[in-house]
């Protein structure tokens, strides 16, 4: 029932090779996107649900290509001889999940628009407009194509069938024509206030009166729904901070074009317009050629060849242009780098597992550093000693005794050793506090010392009394 020859008749010639080629493309990009979109459960956005459906419908346009390049002998030739009024079934079915994608390409342009000049933050609420009017007007012309085609005559070369499906691909194009023709319009709005309030705020604080030259064939503006998020189009405030650094960069620089280099940046979503324009009119010529020609009953051979290899190619198209975005390649960055990452730890810890010795045990148990647990304070582990382990009988009594001293309710640990040569110890009940040890050999001497103190109380108490006793006599 197609009016659109999509499918070669002939399997084993070059353009099924070349069908499969462009559709398998098609169908590699089109998984990628749908699993980034169900893996980054971020990047689950009203703008991305959009692509992620496009995306779907595209998959189901390579399976399509696939089967019927393949199997279509097997099986839709039979099929068809059974439903004659839809011709040829696999270009049926084509024709519709193509003009579903036209369809769902206005919906994101749509979307577009309204976000960046409009302002509208509730365009979610046009989801399942977007849904009734991408599936059923698709139905509609798929239908009113059956009734203006006698369904007998498969083979009529009558221009009016193929303007349902011509009218509304022209249609999409346009309109995003018209769409990246507002965005930039939008665009150049939302820069002219900008320099408008920057040129008030430069006259005010301008002594030399310097002339200034300002650019605004593009501007960095940026919206959320295009996974981007600097200024508000729509919205006359100027962010400070980019005031100030605008304000500074004309104070130091003469040059004016070149003193913000974020004047000379095309907003991405422009260019993301701008591609998708060129790959869907690239695209499309092809095949609309084909028809032309074929009506005025000239040779399309070599034109429907071009169209059966860029034609499949439009699901791998719309993958590159919608689906790579910043945030995107972001994550994926990230993803590799934490992969990378992984496998260097891996690697390195069996090298060490396989080259690792008693003595280089040792020394990776020398150097540990304190880790415990602050909800379990009672439990704590070794600082680096040159004593510890114990190595003998008499430093474990040793060891023992510190513990016994220091080291509260825990009897297996002993504790931990900052730098034995000046004798300091971690606090075990709270490891910020560090305090000396006690020094036997000083406490001796102290001892001593106050010991022969007492001798000489002693005897000067002696001294007294016989003094005493003189002065009573």
């Amino acid at each position: 029932m197609s009016s659109v020859p999509f499918i070669p008749k002939d399997i084993n010639d070059i353009n099924s090779l070349l069908v499969t080629i462009s559709s398998s493309l098609s169908l590699a990009g089109c998984i990628f996107i749908v699993f980034i979109y169900i893996y980054y459960k971020e990047l689950r956005e009203f703008q991305l649900k959009l692509i992620f459906i496009m995306t779907l419908n595209d998959l189901i346009i390579s399976i399509i290509y696939l089967i019927a390049t393949h199997v279509r002998p097997k099986f839709f030739e039979t099929l068809s001889n059974s439903l004659p009024f839809l011709c040829n079934f696999p270009d049926s079915l084509l024709h519709y999940f193509f003009l579903t994608s036209f369809c769902w390409e206005i919906c994101i342009a749509h979307t577009l628009i309204q976000v960046i000049k409009y302002n509208n933050d509730r365009v979610e609420t046009y989801y399942k407009w977007y849904h009734l009017f991408s599936w059923g007007v698709s139905a509609i012309l798929l239908i009113g194509l059956f009734f203006l085609r006698n369904y007998k005559d498969c083979h009529s070369n009558s221009i009016f069938p193929h303007l349902l499906f011509f009218i509304p691909m022209l249609f999409t194009w346009v309109f995003n024509v018209a769409v990246c023709i507002l965005l930039v319009q939008t665009f150049k709005e939302s820069a002219s206030n900008q320099i408008v309030y920057n040129y008030s705020y430069y006259n005010s604080n301008n002594i030399n009166n310097r002339p200034r030259r300002f650019n605004i064939d593009n501007i960095p503006i940026i919206n959320p729904i295009i996974n981007n998020n600097i200024i508000n189009p729509t919205n006359n405030d100027i962010d400070s901070n980019n005031l100030i650094n605008h304000q500074n960069s004309i104070n130091n620089s003469d040059n004016q074009n070149n003193s913000n280099p974020d004047i000379k940046k095309t907003p991405k979503i422009v260019w993301t317009s701008i591609f998708f324009l060129f790959s869907f009119g690239f695209t499309w010529s092809w095949i609309l050629m084909a028809v032309i020609l074929d009506c005025l009953g000239l040779d399309s051979k070599y034109v429907l060849m071009g169209s059966y290899l860029f034609v499949p190619l439009q699901g791998s198209m719309n993958a590159i242009i919608y689906g790579m975005n910043d945030r995107l390649r972001k994550n994926l960055k990230e993803s590799v780098n934490n992969v990378i990452l992984k496998t260097q730890q891996m690697y390195n810890k069996s090298n060490n597992m396989d080259n690792g010795s008693n003595e280089n045990f040792e020394n990776e148990y020398q150097n540990l550093l304190v880790n415990y647990d602050d909800e379990d304070e009672d439990y704590y582990y070794p600082l680096p000693s040159p004593n510890f382990p114990p190595q003998n009988l008499t430093q474990f009594h040793q060891q023992q005794n510190h513990h016994n001293h220091y080291g509260g309710d825990s009897l297996n640990l002993v504790p931990s050793y900052i730098n034995q040569d000046e004798n300091i110890f971690i606090d075990p009940k709270n490891s910020n506090n560090l305090y000396n040890a006690p020094n036997n050999n000083n406490n001796n001497n102290n001892n001593s010392n106050s010991n022969n103190n007492n001798n000489n109380n002693n005897n000067n108490n002696d001294d007294n009394d016989n003094n005493n006793s003189n002065n009573i006599f």
